[in-house]
């Protein structure tokens, strides 16, 4: 399926992203991770997780390593063989699912994950009723961690451009547009390698601020329970790179 630009992130979530982040994100930093959200929840050995947009299965894999029952979703075919893989060499089991994470998989689940700024892809409505349809999927008192920008930090220290070096061979150049009547980024990147290639991809995310979020969390039937400023637990403030945020399910199942 060819990509729209209303789904560019069908594109752009692919090897050279993966490769801009990957000396990023090490072992040491997603167990970090994940410690945090198991203190913070009281995630006990057995739980199910749902891990929405799961990239390569990082923080996937390390609940299964928990002894928890882990279904990781993503669109990317390659992601999950190289997560299957890797729970294969470890001798963990974790459901694979290919798919949209707009399509809720059937539960129950005792908590959701939404990581790494992996929310807001989508419409507003959208973005709304895929909380409320994985929401229909927890388990009573089941529980929602979800991590994006903070719009906060964003905004007030606005860069219409930077460039940084990935790793040794890429260098990822990043030129940025805020579009205050739709609350979206757009970051147009461009990828260049050290053999000569080069790539480039556009990408539109939308921002929603602190109390857009708290709002958009309770339309969609959960109760706020925690705010943070890293995925690592750091307190919030306006100048926090993050804002991660810790809800139950609330209402009628």
């Amino acid at each position: 399926m060819k990509a729209t630009d209303e789904e560019w992130f069908r594109r752009y979530y692919g090897d050279d992203y993966a490769a801009s982040v990957r000396d990023l994100l090490l072992p040491e930093r997603t167990r970090r991770e994940v410690d945090f959200i198991v203190r913070t929840t009281g995630l006990q050995a057995g739980a199910a997780v749902a891990d929405l947009g799961c990239g390569e299965g990082r923080h996937a894999l390390e609940f299964a390593r928990r002894g928890c029952a882990v279904t990781a979703v993503d669109l990317n075919p390659a992601f999950l063989d190289r997560g299957r893989r890797a729970a294969a060499r470890e001798g963990h089991r974790v459901r694979w699912v290919l798919e949209d994470m707009r399509t809720p998989q059937p539960g129950p689940y005792n908590l959701l994950l939404l990581l790494f700024h992996s929310f807001g892809f989508f419409s507003d409505d959208e973005n709304l009723r895929l909380l409320q349809g994985w929401r229909r999927e927890l388990a009573a008192q089941g529980q929602l961690v979800i991590d994006v920008w903070n719009r906060a930090r964003i905004l007030k220290d606005f860069a219409e451009r930077s460039q940084r070096a990935a790793s040794p061979k890429l260098t990822v150049l990043e030129e940025r547009a805020w579009d205050p009547s739709t609350q979206r980024l757009r970051v147009l990147y461009t990828y260049r390698w050290n053999d000569g290639h080069e790539r480039r991809y556009d990408a539109r995310f939308r921002l929603y601020g602190r109390e857009e979020m708290h709002g958009l969390l309770e339309a969609a039937g959960y109760r706020l329970r925690g705010e943070f400023g890293s995925l690592e637990g750091a307190g919030w403030t306006p100048d926090a790179p993050r804002l991660v945020l810790w809800a139950e399910a609330s209402g009628p199942e």
